[in-house]
């Protein structure tokens, strides 16, 4: 029961910094850029030149939209497979969720509970799909 729990929470704060990163995409994204500007600084002018031309304040702006909204999505499929005991059918499924909310790297505290989600959902015994 405390693992069911556990994993609900997980989905939930997930789903809830999604919807946060959505409301504030625009400072997010522009704290992303400066991060980006400052690790190009050492690089040859040419190099910063061409890194400034692709990695512009718009495109990040879409990138953290388009992160937001599927860590949004795949947050309400873990919430539907761990709200409903779905996880020993669908075992495969919920992994491969996981790892992808985990890469996602929406932000640190969920990457850290997708970790601590991995290993609850990985020491969930299997059961055969219901038909």
């Amino acid at each position: 029961m405390k693992r069911k729990i556990y994993l609900i929470v997980y989905a939930v704060i997930q789903m809830l910094i999604s919807i946060y990163t959505m409301f504030n995409v625009n400072s997010v994204a522009k704290g992303q850029f400066e991060l980006i500007k400052e690790m190009f600084s050492d690089m040859p002018s040419e190099m910063q030149t061409m890194m400034n031309e692709m990695y512009t304040l718009e495109s990040i702006v879409s990138s953290v939209w388009l992160t937001a909204i599927v860590a949004l999505v795949l947050g309400g499929i873990l919430l539907w497979l761990f709200i409903r005991d779905r996880v020993p059918v669908r075992k495969g499924l919920a992994i491969t969720l996981v790892v992808i909310s985990m890469l996602l790297g929406l932000s640190d505290l969920v990457t850290l509970l997708a970790l601590v989600a991995l290993v609850l959902v990985i020491g969930i015994p299997g059961k055969k799909k219901e038909k």
